[in-house]
């Protein structure tokens, strides 16, 4: 867990905002497998993010619900599955944006002549967004105390010229 959350801080150092996205995005997969092992992937996700990520961020302006757990595993399914962000429930035109739209990392407007034709815009500020998203996964790792349910999630790359190396040097 702390090794994706690392990898996802040096993708957004690198610029590389997409691998960094599509990696927070798997986070609350994680802790949501964790807290809640019964559930479905969906359902677990969304329990997950909605009482760990949505609480520490701004989710409403204008009473309309921004970025809730529903939403980011919609985008999460669009975005790993299909290459994509469309789809998102509610939501016309969906945006991601890098060097802060705002400080909530979340831009909403809405057109329309009324209510009932009103065209919901979103733009998601990706650091910000991965900033949340990695922020309350690692605080929910901090506070469990079984570490080793982690584990499953771990994986494992081999350097094969470090290991090359160290059956040359019969170690």
């Amino acid at each position: 867990m702390l090794k994706k959350i690392e990898d996802i801080e040096k993708a957004l150092k690198a610029k590389a905002y997409l691998s960094a996205l599509a990696l927070a995005l798997t986070l609350p997969d994680i802790c949501g497998k964790v807290a809640y092992p019964k559930l479905k992937v969906g359902e677990r996700y969304i329990k997950w993010f909605d009482e760990h990520v949505t609480d520490d961020s701004p989710n409403e302006i204008a009473n309309y619900p921004i970025l809730d757990g529903k939403k980011c595993y919609k985008l999460r399914c669009a975005f790993l599955h299909e290459g994509s962000i469309n789809g998102i429930p509610d939501v016309d035109k969906f945006e991601l944006c890098i060097n802060g739209y705002s400080s909530f990392g979340i831009i909403t407007s809405s057109f329309g002549e009324n209510e009932e034709n009103l065209l919901h815009s979103i733009k998601l500020e990706i650091s910000q967004v991965c900033l949340w998203i990695y922020s309350s996964a690692k605080v929910f790792y901090d506070k469990h105390e079984d570490k080793s349910v982690f584990e499953d999630q771990n994986i494992t790359i081999i350097d094969i010229d470090a290991e090359a190396n160290k059956i040359q040097r019969n170690e």
